[in-house]
């Protein structure tokens, strides 16, 4: 790493030979081997070198030293739109990036019709890609590699942009090809998507590889290490004794909090007044167009004094596919106090990225306890709790669509 281009061309021309740089190394002594048809999720805090790895694998970067050896056909999502020209349209860089990857001509039109089709740009496939949107790259791109049939397919976020009905037909897609045989390396801060995809992780931090093994056992060092605390600490700063009003009480509310579970049910422990869904001016209403603000209030009531609850809100469609979602400790780190009779009213707010339709609001209780959330205890789960409907954009308006970042509020 140089201060400035300046120390650069110093160095070049010193006859003293004297260094001008200081030495980084974004990967140090890292050992590892992944089975065929194996699953591997390499996760790690930005800067740990995940991204840098993947990219000695596929050859985009030269290591200084060490040695890799590859057997097999690789198929990469690594930085969206590599490799693509920006002047020419989405299907010449189908065949230009297939050629790169030594794929002929002919083997191309063969799946060009299934690989168009899985893109779903409509005529965009067409029109020079400079004038596509980093989530019609992501479709063009994802489309070409898992149509070639590789043997090894490596994906670096790729499935971060994009709607949420793509991302999902990407893990199904994903799902197939894991369970045809393909070996895959999947690099994502979605911790849930490592553990629901992958047989085993790797763990990097600061270059080097920490853990390598189950998923779960390496994502809950992940955790561990993430937060900076023992793995049994507990997320409330409250005093134990303080959670409950007296001693007999414990005794009383730990059957209450198993019974719930079993039913379902939080009546025994939160008595929950409404849950409405509200558009941006505030009003209640079920119906909302492409692009609107939708807020999910919430109110409830504890019958128990009661620490560590986490309240959950997720979108699903009309075949109960889970879309998006947010939980009070996932976005803030903190959970919530209650008081024996407090009440709470919590707002979820988030913008709608989503085609016309009709979606399900399912609605989560949750008493956590530790940062790895692997003793979380379910209170209370509401599949349905409402039902929106939403309308396709006028198409005099322009729509843009986001990524889903909920806010919360609790009052």
């Amino acid at each position: 790493l140089y201060q400035n281009h300046f120390d650069r061309v110093k160095e070049v021309f010193s006859f003293s030979h004297k260094t001008y740089h200081t030495s980084f190394y974004a990967l140090r002594d890292i050992t590892f081997s992944v089975k065929k048809g194996s699953t591997v999720g390499i996760i790690g805090r930005n800067g740990a070198g995940k991204s840098t790895l993947l990219k000695i694998i596929t050859g985009v970067l030269t290591p200084t030293g060490g040695e890799i050896e590859i057997n097999g056909k690789i198929a990469a999502l690594l930085e969206l739109g590599a490799g693509f020209d920006p002047e020419k349209t989405g299907i010449e860089n189908i065949y230009f990036s297939a050629s790169v990857m030594g794929i002929s001509k002919e083997e191309i039109d063969k799946k060009i019709d299934d690989i168009i089709a899985f893109a779903d740009v409509g005529e965009f496939i067409y029109q020079p890609v400079k004038s596509y949107s980093s989530g019609m790259f992501a479709r063009v791109a994802f489309a070409l590699n898992v149509h070639i049939e590789p043997d090894i397919l490596i994906i670096d976020e790729a499935l971060s942009v994009g709607d949420a009905f793509f991302q999902h037909k990407c893990m199904r897609k994903i799902k197939e090809l894991r369970d045809s045989g393909v070996t895959l390396l999947f690099v994502s801060h979605s911790i849930e998507s490592v553990i629901e995809l992958c047989d085993e992780a790797i763990l990097l931090e600061r270059g080097e590889l920490v853990l390598q093994g189950d998923t779960k056992r390496v994502a809950k060092e992940y955790y561990k290490r993430s937060f900076h605390q023992q793995n049994e600490m507990t997320l409330n700063a409250q005093k134990t004794e303080d959670l409950l009003e007296v001693e007999e009480d414990k005794e009383k509310l730990l059957p209450l909090l198993e019974e719930a579970v079993k039913n379902l049910k939080a009546d025994n422990i939160f008595k929950i007044h409404s849950i409405d869904t509200l558009n941006q001016n505030g009003d209640k209403t079920d119906s909302f167009i492409e692009g609107d603000y939708i807020f999910i209030s919430v109110m409830m009531e504890s019958l128990y004094n009661i620490g560590n609850i986490s309240l959950a809100v997720e979108l699903k469609d009309a075949q109960g596919l889970l879309l998006t979602g947010e939980s009070i400790f996932n976005k803030t780190g903190e959970s919530l106090f209650f008081r024996k009779g407090e009440k709470k009213r919590v707002v979820f707010k988030t913008k709608i990225n989503l085609t016309a339709g009709q979606y399900a609001v399912r609605f989560r209780i949750n008493r956590v306890k530790n940062w790895d959330r692997s003793d979380n205890l379910l209170i209370h789960l509401d599949e349905e709790a409402a039902i929106i409907y939403v309308a396709q954009q006028p198409n005099n308006f322009i729509w843009f669509k986001f990524r889903h970042d909920f806010e919360i509020e609790v009052y």
